[in-house]
């Protein structure tokens, strides 16, 4: 699995209520990848403190794991109890949708958008000198949320273009009828579901040979024909001696 881990929890329907906390990574092959799951009375500092624990015994500590949530400040506060050495990043689309609802200047969700994805800090900080023109109150919110935590190039560590909370979201969709089941069905279902995924994911896997995954060999494809219609023209005129 890539090693960025996507934490979030989502709330109960059944008559005991509750909250489903979920911790889920992406394979090679971009499918969802569950961790961990536990089910906690609410999302509080001690429920997630219990989680993170519980997640430590088999995921250790490091610089090397980053974590993907959303402005949840109890996470906050468990992972750096818990998983003090980690890099914690924090979704995109919460960070832009809290933007577009407290700040009404247009045009701006946008740019940062696009500043969050900048590879060079260069052009990271040149955008992010336009946001500070157009609007100071957006510019102080964001530095307050923590550019390290949103930004591409200032986080101290290896995302892999996971940058929003949609692995967590994905599969709290996927779990809507078990939700409202009482807490031993529910993890029963939670269990099936997993069982099956990945023998149909080793099924398939099984008959593909190449040292790459499936949908890698399909980008590369893509890419390959894409390339295929381009036309090169020489920089200069290269003589012989």
């Amino acid at each position: 699995m890539r090693r960025v881990i996507v934490v979030d929890g989502t709330f109960l329907k059944s008559k005991y209520k509750g909250v489903l906390l979920v911790a889920t990574d992406l394979d090679g092959d971009s499918n969802l990848y569950q961790i961990a799951f536990g089910v906690v009375d609410s999302e509080n500092d001690r429920s997630w403190e219990w989680f993170f624990r519980q997640l430590l015994v088999v995921i250790a500590d490091g610089q090397g794991v980053p974590f993907v949530s959303d402005r949840n400040l109890s996470v906050s506060k468990a992972l750096a109890k818990v998983y003090p050495h980690s890099s914690h990043g924090i979704c995109k689309h919460h960070l832009l949708s809290n933007v577009a609802f407290h700040f009404k200047t247009k045009g701006l969700v946008g740019l940062i958008a696009k500043a969050s994805k900048e590879y060079m800090v260069s052009e990271f900080e040149r955008r992010f000198n336009d946001i500070c023109n157009i609007s100071p109150l957006v510019a102080k919110y964001l530095m307050e949320a923590g550019v390290e935590k949103w930004a591409r190039c200032r986080f101290s560590g290896f995302r892999y273009d996971i940058r929003t909370t949609n692995p967590t979201e994905l599969l709290n969709s996927v779990l809507r009828a078990p939700r409202e089941f009482s807490v031993i069905p529910l993890l029963d279902s939670i269990r099936e579901m997993l069982t099956q995924w990945f023998y149909d994911r080793r099924r398939v896997i099984s008959k593909h040979n190449s040292p790459l995954t499936i949908e890698i060999e399909k980008k590369i494809y893509r890419r390959i024909e894409k390339d295929k219609s381009f036309r090169v023209h020489p920089v200069k005129n290269l003589q012989e001696d």
